[in-house]
């Protein structure tokens, strides 16, 4: 118990230093004059994924947290809590000071170059940074949408998928003319590096693995949260023929602890 809970204390303080990390590089990028969004947005992304895993570190110390120790322990969490809120809340409001006058999609303007009578899709789709567990979602999005539109040109399609990537995603296409034959080359780098099988099949699995287990039965919100995030991997990993009958076993403990 005392090793168990020595890890997950060692592994909580580099989350939280990480997360310390980001929020420093938030707080240093809001005060330049030339604020860089995509910068912004970057750290963001980083942020809720560092702060997702705290928050499921933190549960996991609660049942090592001795009484006397419970104050300080609440009030440490607290406070790491109130730093997300509020460097996530300044970003956020400086990225929509920054593009309110800018087209929600912030796509630039050479995509408008189509016929006049080809209408363009409006759409929400999250910009990818180069996070394999998100590939999935993304792609699918993107190639519904865009890749698979009639309507679009290849070069504007082009255009769609850079102004929705960021990070390493946006690095390892980024110096392609725009051009139609490199739109299928960027295509295929963005598939080798960021969708092989073997990697999503791997990282879905792990996500899985790191579901925290359900305490309490009788809690339904968790409960819910657990079957969403739950469900959120199998059909991932459905869609990577990849079925519940080769690793049910992994799931069980899951359910309660």
């Amino acid at each position: 118990m005392d090793d168990k809970s020595g890890r997950l204390r060692k592994k909580r303080g580099v989350t939280r230093t990480s997360v310390t990390k980001i929020c420093k590089a938030i707080e240093t990028e809001l005060t330049k004059t030339d604020v860089n969004v995509d910068a912004l947005e970057e750290m963001l992304e980083q942020l809720a994924v560092e702060s997702n895993e705290l928050k499921n570190l933190d549960s996991q110390m609660e049942e090592f947290v001795s009484d006397d120790k419970l104050e300080k322990e609440v009030k440490e969490v607290a406070e790491c809590t109130q730093k997300i809120i509020t460097w996530k809340f300044r970003a956020t409001k400086k990225i929509r000071e920054r593009t309110k006058n800018v087209d929600s999609l912030n796509v630039p303007s050479s995509c408008y170059k189509e016929s006049s009578n080809v209408k363009l899709p409006k759409l929400a789709i999250s910009k990818f940074y180069g996070q394999s567990s998100l590939w999935l979602s993304f792609w699918n999005s993107f190639e519904s949408a865009i890749h698979e539109n009639d309507s679009l040109s290849e070069v504007s399609k082009f255009n769609y998928l850079k102004a929705h990537l960021g990070g390493s995603a946006l690095s390892t296409i980024e110096g392609f003319a725009l051009t139609p034959e490199n739109y299928e080359i960027a295509i295929k780098l963005l598939k080798e590096r960021f969708g092989r099988s073997d990697v999503l099949i791997n990282t879905h699995l792990n996500n899985l693995l790191r579901i925290c287990p359900l305490k309490n039965s009788d809690d339904i919100v968790s409960f819910r949260k657990l079957f969403d995030n739950i469900q959120t991997e199998i059909r991932s990993l459905e869609s990577l023929n990849v079925f519940k009958e080769t690793y049910q076993n992994l799931l069980c403990p899951l359910l309660l602890k």
